[in-house]
């Protein structure tokens, strides 16, 4: 049947509408008009093979890779490299706005779109070694990766010649085109002549050749790399994003770098910053990190073995932060730890946008104040993203607040004052009351004020202020009710809140809701009560909560569809994982009414048979009731 191609789906599969049904068709470009098969139907959509295609797109290329269409990566290359990058842009900046954040991101290009990668990892399959066909885990065999550097494609050859039946093979190099070969077989592995520009052969995590570990040297920083270690695949992209991490750290900032590596991006921030410390769970990556600072000579640089879940048991303190996890994103704890630390800044890096919206929805205490689109990887559709978040102000007013030992509602009337009076001290007032603090700024202001003027000012302020004592004030009232016995704190309102909507606070899933943000204040008959607003799935409410009996006084909740964020927790809920890392959602459609999405359970629990599956989830809009279907056994 004959089609037209629309737009591109996250995995980069063209778009197409079947009988009003959402058709996904491989090897497609927006602007086809192309023959389509229909290979399997669903309730929600359709999954198509290209036959054959009538009329290209203007922005089709030809593929100048031979295996275009039967391997399973570098979807985008019958996509000019221009237009690939303008899609990768909108997918983000469409996908944040779903999520209630407004980016408008910078391009960070690949100058050299292929063969760039310098590190690529082959698969062997009963001694066919290559890449994964497309949806599948048979293997094509290749002989060279348009992407990867020439000198990883020198080495294929001689990994074909060792003889391998079954197992994985890492090829990485570094910038003097060094090669380390990582082997992980069962099977009896024949060694060839080997290559001069082989630094190391490891099989099996035992080092049967040279050395371990290579020197990598990005912005003037030398970097050792044990074969384990991460480091960016794409050279001449880091180079332009370390710059970033350069310029982000000023000379007296204290930097925390959460999932530091190698120590990539610390030490980058090192030439500046006042001290630098590092977190990396990875063991030869913090040695290789401490080594870099040492060869570096950047003496304000530390680095230390840790789970970033565990940040809150580290006593750090740091006025910028710089996270790169993970796809997963960051942990609840690191959520945790952030919200409660409140740094001024913070730089994040993250190669799934998905997690990384997540988590800046989550960081509600911070604003992005710039982000950029780095192009990684050219050719595919994946995406790094980086954003720059800075501390809003408001949200000082906690931070005050527990410096200070009073209500965030006083801290927001003091910082008011403060504002309009600067030669007044928050310390000087921050014991009195309303009354009192108002002749404070008076005396203030008439000590600013001409003569003349003086004595005017004074005799009305003076009427003012008698009238006003004839009168209810609400911030004596709120003062009274600071002091009063309290049946219960803000946290615990809060989590009473949170239960009249059965939800959960801070039990480690995304599904939950963070506490909810309490103040004090008067109910409408003038208790004193605690003000609870939060939203959670398809209900945003306010609750007035007694603060002396916790008693709920009043309550006011008005319906409002899920987000497409809410809808991969109601997904995970039914799954019973709390972890985004133990369910990949793939392929969301928004159908107006309804999301639909695929789902690989990949930690689940397998049925009576021992088999697990792949399903389809459909999840109501309106009421966030869902159903699924099995689509294929996950193998």
């Amino acid at each position: 049947m004959k089609v037209e191609i629309v737009k591109l789906d996250d995995f980069g599969r063209g778009i197409c509408f079947v009988n009003d049904k959402v058709t996904f068709v491989p090897n497609t470009v927006p602007g086809d008009i192309a023959n389509i098969k229909i290979i399997k139907e669903h309730k929600k959509y359709n999954e198509a093979i290209l036959v054959d295609l009538v009329n290209p797109s203007s922005n089709r290329k030809d593929a100048l890779c031979p295996y275009f269409g039967i391997c399973g990566g570098c979807t985008l290359q019958t996509l000019s490299y221009e237009k690939g990058i303008d899609y990768k842009k909108e997918k983000v900046i469409n996908y944040f706005k779903k999520m209630g954040l407004i980016i408008n991101p910078s391009l960070i290009t690949n100058d050299t779109p292929y063969n760039y990668r310098n590190k690529i990892t082959l698969k062997v399959v009963n001694g066919v070694i290559g890449y994964f066909k497309l949806n599948s885990h048979s293997v094509v065999e290749i002989k060279k990766c348009i992407l990867s550097e020439d000198c990883i494609n020198d080495v294929i050859n001689i990994i074909s010649n060792m003889k391998i039946i079954n197992g994985e093979v890492i090829i990485r190099c570094n910038y003097k085109s060094e090669i380390l070969i990582i082997i992980n077989s069962k099977d009896k592995i024949n060694i060839p002549n080997i290559n001069e520009n082989i630094k190391g052969i490891i099989i099996n995590d035992k080092v049967i050749y040279g050395d371990n570990y290579f020197y990598e040297e990005i912005n003037n920083i030398k970097y050792k790399v044990s074969y384990k270690a991460f480091f960016q695949v794409n050279r001449n992209v880091a180079i332009k994003m370390f710059k970033l991490v350069e310029d982000f750290t000023n000379n007296n900032d204290c930097v925390l770098d959460l999932y530091s590596g190698v120590g990539t991006l610390g030490l980058s921030a090192s030439k500046k910053a006042k001290n630098v410390l590092g977190v990396e769970i990875n063991n030869d990556a913090v040695d290789n990190a401490n080594q870099n600072a040492v060869i570096n000579k950047l003496n304000n640089a530390k680095f230390i073995y840790s789970d970033a879940s565990n940040i809150k048991n580290i006593d750090v303190a740091f006025n910028k932060l710089i996270v790169d996890p993970p796809r997963a994103g960051l942990s609840r704890e690191v959520i945790d730890f952030i919200k409660f630390k409140l740094p001024d800044e913070i730089m994040y890096i993250s190669c799934d946008y998905h997690t990384q919206a997540r988590d800046l929805k989550l960081l509600d205490s911070y604003e992005i104040i710039d982000s950029y689109i780095c192009d990684l990887f050219s050719y595919t559709y994946h995406v790094e993203c980086i954003c720059f978040l800075r501390k809003r102000r408001w949200f000082n007013l906690k931070k005050i607040a527990e410096d200070l030992g009073i209500t965030p509602a006083k801290a927001s009337y003091l910082e008011e004052v403060i504002s309009k009076n600067p030669d007044v001290k928050i310390e000087d007032i921050k014991d009195k009351s309303v009354r009192e603090i108002e002749e404070v700024t008076k005396e203030n202001t008439d000590k600013n004020e001409d003569a003349t003027n003086n004595t005017t000012t004074t005799n009305n302020n003076n009427n003012n202020n008698n009238n006003n004592n004839n009168k209810p004030s609400g911030g004596n009232s709120l003062q009274k009710c600071e002091k009063k016995a309290k049946a219960l704190n803000n946290e615990e309102a809060g989590k009473k809140a949170a239960s009249l909507q059965g939800a959960t606070v801070g039990t480690g899933s995304y599904c939950d809701i963070l506490p909810p943000e309490s103040v004090l204040a008067l109910s409408s008959n003038g208790t004193c009560a605690y003000k609870v607003s939060f939203e959670y799935m398809t209900n945003k409410c306010v609750y007035y909560i007694s603060m002396e009996n916790g008693e709920v006084l009043s309550s006011n909740c008005t319906h409002k569809n899920i987000t497409e964020g809410e809808h991969q927790c109601i997904i995970m809920k039914d799954l019973g994982v709390t972890k985004r890392e133990m369910a990949y959602i793939y392929d969301t459609v928004d159908n107006g009414n309804e999301y639909t999405s695929r789902v690989e359970d990949v930690y689940g629990t397998p049925d009576a048979e021992g088999k697990t599956y792949v399903y389809r989830y459909h999840v109501s809009k309106s009421t966030g009731a869902l159903t699924k279907e099995k689509m294929y056994e996950l193998k």
